[in-house]
C-alpha cells in the first residue's frame, strides 16, 4: 500500500457536510470519499492538460483546420447536403 501523509485544508460546512452525507451512505470514512474525489479531479485535469498540450503542438506543427471551413461544416449540419468533416 503507498505511503500516506495527512492533508488539510479549509472547506465550506456545506460542502463538509455534503461529503459527511455521502460517507454515510457509502459507509465509508471521510477520508476514503476526499481521496476519490482528489483521485477523480487529478485525472480530469491531467487529461484536459495533455489535450491542450497536443493541441499546442498541432498548432506548432501547422496541423490545423481553418476555422471558416469549420464554421461552414457545422453550418451545413442538419441539411440534406450535410457536408464532409473538413481535414
Amino acid at each position: 500500500m503507498p505511503r500516506t501523509v495527512p492533508l488539510s485544508f479549509r472547506i465550506s460546512a456545506d460542502k463538509a457536510q455534503e461529503i459527511d452525507k455521502l460517507a454515510a451512505v457509502t459507509e465509508r470514512p471521510r477520508a476514503w470519499i476526499l481521496e476519490r474525489a482528489v483521485e477523480a479531479y487529478l485525472e480530469s485535469q491531467s487529461w484536459q492538460i495533455e489535450r491542450i498540450e497536443r493541441g499546442i503542438e498541432d498548432l506548432e506543427r501547422g496541423r490545423t483546420v481553418a476555422h471558416d471551413s469549420v464554421a461552414g461544416w457545422l453550418e451545413s449540419w442538419g441539411h440534406d447536403d450535410e457536408g464532409t468533416p473538413p481535414r
